[in-house]
């Protein structure tokens, strides 16, 4: 069982990187963060699906997922 929850995303540049200069880079980004319900808990790898909420996300992957309540 997956959760999708609803977040926004910052990143910052790292000094001296390709990045650093870069406007673009500390825009905040919608996405949905993946958690995995498995053994009694709620974990999470640290993957998102970016521009899309939650229930954008189960739209789009239809073909793998679909919403229980």
């Amino acid at each position: 069982m997956i959760g999708l929850i609803p977040v926004t995303i910052s990143f910052e540049a790292i000094p001296g990187s390709d990045m650093e200069g870069v406007e673009a880079v500390g825009n905040l980004r919608a996405a949905s963060a993946v958690f995995t319900f498995a053994k009694g808990n709620w974990t999470t790898a640290g993957r998102a699906v970016f521009n899309m909420n939650p229930a954008e996300a189960l739209r789009h992957f239809s073909n793998v997922y679909e919403k229980i309540d």
